[in-house]
């Protein structure tokens, strides 16, 4: 089987209100990885506490990395027309998607969700996110919550799967189309990016990066956590 098995680390849950911070994928082709891709990216707003806890991606690290559109372009090329494979597959699906409609930019793919197998064909484990079949399987991560890490051990999950339950659910491995309509994000108004403008020049910090993209919602965000952080500015 060829794939590509992927993984991305976000701001949040919520595709079109939150961004995603770091994507990971490597190509496996007759069940060997043959070339990886794996790019952090700047969201253009801070990081919340819960997710640096959880990744140990920070705030100065993504300081100088590329914006969404820079590296979403690049991996939407690196990935071509691949079969998707990922656990929780439709999760990462659904951010790739959300990125790539903002760069005017179709994205349907075919994929195989490891999270899926391993509830099918492992119903009696307590558990199946990746940690937990990692733990079962014995597969070894260097760190977990990091994309390129979760993305290997995910492929490699599914290698173990497929040897284990190939000879009577081969079917059941067999990839699916991947669907995901997301809300219709309004771009940022001109009122707010004037005054999100005014709001970094007045406390003379950077102004975010991808400021282009941003859509409404998250320009409202930034400005909120802006002023949480270093206060209104005085008339």
């Amino acid at each position: 089987m060829n794939f590509l098995a992927i993984d991305i680390e976000t701001t949040g849950l919520s595709p079109e209100k939150d961004r995603i911070i770091e994507v990971a994928a490597i190509r496996y082709v007759d069940d060997k990885p043959r070339e990886q891709f794996e790019q952090l990216i700047n969201p253009g707003c801070p990081l919340p506490e819960r997710i640096t806890g959880l990744t140990g991606i920070t705030d100065a690290m993504l300081k100088n990395a590329r914006t969404e559109r820079e590296v979403i372009e690049e991996f939407l090329s690196f990935a071509g027309e691949d079969v998707l494979l990922g656990h929780n597959v439709s999760f990462d699906y659904s951010f790739i998607k959300t990125a790539a409609e903002r760069l005017k930019i179709g994205f349907e793919r075919q994929g195989i969700d490891t999270l899926y197998l391993s509830r099918t064909l492992k119903s009696d484990l307590e558990r199946k996110n990746l940690e937990a079949m990692c733990e079962h399987y014995q597969i070894v991560r260097e760190c977990s919550h990091r994309a390129l890490e979760d993305a290997i051990a995910a492929a490699t999950l599914y290698q173990k799967l497929y040897e284990e339950f190939k000879d009577n659910f081969k079917s059941t491995f067999l990839p699916v189309s991947l669907k995901y309509k997301g809300k219709k994000q309004e771009p940022m108004t001109e009122k707010q990016k004037k005054y999100l403008l005014d709001l970094v020049n007045y406390h003379k910090i950077e102004v975010p990066s991808g400021l282009l993209d941003f859509s409404k919602s998250m320009a409202s965000r930034f400005i909120d956590k802006t002023i949480l952080q270093y206060g209104r500015m005085k008339n």
